[in-house]
């Protein structure tokens, strides 16, 4: 007899859900949205693994199995090839969403070393955050 992959399959959904929300809030730079989706994220993460564990342990399989395994070890059927589906999908939005992080991680770093570079350019800005003029053409040299 198959062990029960619904509820596998409904938080392996629900994990797919984030990570498409993730990369909408990602591709739009929505840090607010991006601070609750990974809190989630992470929540349904352990529920998955604590499923996965489930199902592993059903099967008298260690926690590490790959899907490949536990399949074989439970025979073939219909909910497999959805699980499988899924999991190749959610695979894939994550190595997106990996691309797009490291993306905004590149423009960050861009634009902050630009700020730095600013700041560290002496005659830019004075104190108070006010351009300074580089060249006061109005000033004369033979008077301090």
């Amino acid at each position: 007899m198959s062990p029960d992959l619904a509820p596998l399959l409904r938080e392996l959904q629900t994990f797919r859900d984030l990570l498409s929300a993730e990369a909408e809030a990602l591709a739009a730079a929505d840090a607010d949205r991006l601070g609750d989706l990974t809190a989630r994220r992470e929540a349904a993460n352990a529920r998955l693994l604590s499923h996965w564990q489930a199902l592993a342990g059903a099967l008298g399989a260690s926690a590490d199995s790959n899907l490949a395994e536990l399949r074989a070890r439970a025979g073939a059927d219909g909910d497999w090839d959805a699980l499988e589906h899924l999991a190749r999908e959610t695979a894939r939005l994550n190595a997106v969403n990996g691309r797009l992080l490291e993306e905004q991680l590149r423009r960050a770093q861009t634009a902050l070393q630009v700020l730095r570079n600013a700041a560290s350019s002496h005659g830019l800005y004075d104190a108070d955050g006010r351009a300074q003029e580089l060249f006061n053409f109005n000033r004369r040299i033979d008077i301090a």
